[in-house]
């Protein structure tokens, strides 16, 4: 076959069969039957931009009208805070003011977005394992480590005690101060066949410059009453 015979297109007609049904074909049209010239179907516009059909109009309408409903609410920007932390609390100077007992170990720790001071009776390798005796944790700049004023941070932190089942709360109450907004919470801690723990856990809040100290005393009950001094002297000498 030629190659020009070979590129040669056939011609397609529509044919209109006696029975009034309409094919297409590549060759004449069958007897008795009509032939047309074929015509490509026209395609389908596609709305513009500005046009659109009545589904994707009634779509865009209640799009429009719940965004007119829907309330707007800007974001809260976080207020801008000057942390000085020169009028921070040095660490060690609180280490240097903890009038612990003879024979008490005064340890300070890393902990996360803080320090935290430990004494009592046995040296430790991590401060939550303390049994007996005081820890003084120190959280500057809360703003910045907690995204939250000092007094916001110290209430969480209060809450966590209140809302425990396992903790009974015996009283709670607010401290004058020259410098921090200060107050405490006396709670007791039963634990499943271990013995009822009691604590004083006293907040002082720095709501100018956003630091928080954190001091809690800690002992089985039965001891509780034996180490009344020890803790009195504690929480006196401590240079907050």
């Amino acid at each position: 076959m030629s190659g020009s015979v070979a590129a040669k297109k056939n011609k397609i007609r529509s044919c209109t069969l006696p029975s009034g049904e309409v094919v297409l074909m590549d060759k004449a049209c069958p007897n008795r039957s009509t032939t047309q010239a074929y015509q490509k179907p026209t395609k389908k516009k596609v709305p513009s931009a500005g046009q659109r059909r009545w589904h994707q109009k009634a779509t865009q309408a209640n799009a429009k009208q719940s965004k007119a409903i829907r309330p707007r609410t800007s974001p809260k920007a976080a207020p801008s805070v000057q942390h000085q932390t020169a009028l921070s609390l040095p660490l060690n100077r609180l280490l240097a003011s903890i009038k612990a007992p003879t024979g008490w170990f005064v340890q300070s720790f890393k902990i996360p977005r803080g320090d935290v001071i430990t004494a009592g009776p046995k040296r430790l390798i991590r401060p939550n394992a303390l049994k007996t005796g005081v820890t003084l944790a120190r959280f500057t700049n809360t703003f910045e480590h907690f995204k939250k004023d000092a007094f916001s941070v110290a209430i969480d932190q209060f809450h966590e005690i209140r809302f425990d089942d396992k903790n009974e709360l015996i009283e709670s109450e607010f401290i004058a101060h020259d410098r921090f907004k200060v107050f405490n919470v006396h709670y007791k801690k039963s634990r499943l066949r271990q013995k009822t723990v009691r604590y004083l856990v006293q907040y002082y809040v720095d709501e100018k410059n956003n630091d928080l100290y954190v001091m809690e005393f800690k002992a089985p009950s039965q001891h509780w009453q034996r180490l009344t001094q020890v803790r009195q002297r504690l929480f006196q000498s401590i240079n907050i």
